[in-house]
């Protein structure tokens, strides 16, 4: 695959309008049944042959589970998932009738019941209207889908599982898949790296059987794309400003689509969660109020053009004097620090990851001077620009040039 910008943005959109999780799958039985299981067997039972191009199958399973469903075969063959949800709400007298018709034992109601409330509620006619909209960026014109609407009957629940225990176990699985999901992404927010990394181990040794079969490599990139997206989520919900967010999350897409294997995909996911957790661990700034978030976001994202004060409180339409003592209150240090010390960082990093001559780093971050620049960098870090080069281990390019050795404001 090559358009995961398209794929995340579709799925962003629709999850946000509707609630439903958007995923996408290479065109192959195999996938689609560790997929979902239901939804694989209901289809085989129709003799279902394979998606069509240009049509919407709106598919309802043997539980009144929904999904919809879309396929783009060129260039590389995958289906648009959006789902599962619910229409409605099950009664209890409706979960009943669903054990009763599909032959489960009595003991699968909790279970259930779990799995129904781990579902998002939707209208149909809503998501087939995002899905729609969706079309047009997946497929890169304005496409008018032919609806298929396929119920997929009665489950033979003797021939899907081999006894009523296993299906038990393969509801329970579900769930406990969603609460570890739950947790890790928790994890994330609050900071918390280890439980986040064991978490995310236990997960992946949950799922990772879901990710075999034929086209192993390119089920576990979707699974490391979707994976990518939900930390990034994660991430922002603990104060880290998107900017921030944005360039690990287009460093590890490009990382993601030129892996070769999937436990090489799995290593650098788990060095993802990592340089995540960096961000929320030193960069959070929940605890600041909005007007330094900005402040601190923009300085940040303009470290190599002029920064003055007067600009600054103009963002937050503070006066100058006021913004300098809010910020001074709420970091400990003063803008003027605050922004020597990044632009020192970042000009520590350049020396590090790139060619450039100490002129050249002392002009982009805006010092005529290179001996004053060079003077204020020793001040800074302990050495000069000179010394840093030589001494400094040479290290692969960091994602964004002042994470870095970045402490808490």
């Amino acid at each position: 695959m090559a358009e995961y910008t398209v794929f995340h943005m579709i799925a962003d959109m629709i999850e946000k309008s509707t609630g439903i999780a958007v995923s996408f799958l290479p065109n192959t039985k195999g996938q689609l049944s560790h997929y979902d299981q239901f939804l694989s067997y209901g289809l085989s039972r129709l003799e279902f042959d394979n998606f069509q191009e240009g049509k919407m199958y709106c598919l309802e399973d043997s539980l009144h589970v929904h999904t919809v469903i879309i396929r783009r075969r060129l260039p590389d063959d995958i289906l648009m998932i959006a789902g599962p949800f619910l229409t409605e709400e099950p009664a209890s007298e409706r979960v009943i009738q669903v054990i009763a018709t599909n032959g489960m034992h009595p003991s699968i109601k909790p279970a259930l019941q779990d799995y129904y409330r781990s579902l998002p509620l939707a209208s149909l006619p809503q998501v087939r209207y995002y899905v729609g909209s969706a079309g047009r960026y997946l497929y890169g014109e304005t496409i008018k889908f032919d609806i298929v609407m396929l119920s997929l009957g009665k489950t033979d629940a003797a021939k899907l599982h081999n006894d009523q225990k296993e299906q038990l176990t393969a509801f329970r699985q579900i769930e406990k898949n969603y609460d570890l999901e739950k947790k890790m992404l928790w994890e994330v927010t609050h900071g918390n790296r280890k439980e986040a990394l064991e978490t995310y181990e236990t997960l992946y040794l949950s799922i990772c059987k879901q990710l075999a079969g034929e086209r192993q490599l390119q089920s576990s990139r979707c699974y490391s794309h979707t994976f990518n997206a939900l930390i990034r989520k994660a991430a922002q919900q603990s104060g880290v400003h998107v900017s921030l967010l944005h360039t690990v999350f287009q460093k590890h897409m490009d990382r993601i689509e030129h892996s070769m294997t999937a436990k090489g995909l799995h290593d650098g996911n788990l060095i993802m969660l990592g340089d995540y957790m960096t961000l929320v661990q030193k960069l959070s700034m929940e605890r600041y109020s909005k007007s330094i978030r900005q402040t601190v976001a923009f300085i940040l994202n303009n470290l190599s053009s002029e920064l003055n004060l007067s600009a600054l409180a103009s963002l937050s339409n503070l006066s100058p004097t006021y913004l300098a003592s809010l910020f001074k209150k709420e970091t400990g240090v003063t803008i003027i620090q605050y922004i020597l010390h990044k632009r020192m960082q970042l000009a520590a990093n350049l020396l590090i990851n790139s060619g450039m001559q100490i002129q050249e780093i002392a002009l982009y971050l805006g010092y005529q001077d290179t001996s004053y620049f060079s003077r204020v960098f020793r001040k800074e870090m302990g050495m000069s620009p000179q010394e840093y080069r030589k001494t400094q281990k040479i290290l692969e390019p960091t994602p964004h040039p002042f994470l870095p050795d970045v402490r808490p404001l």
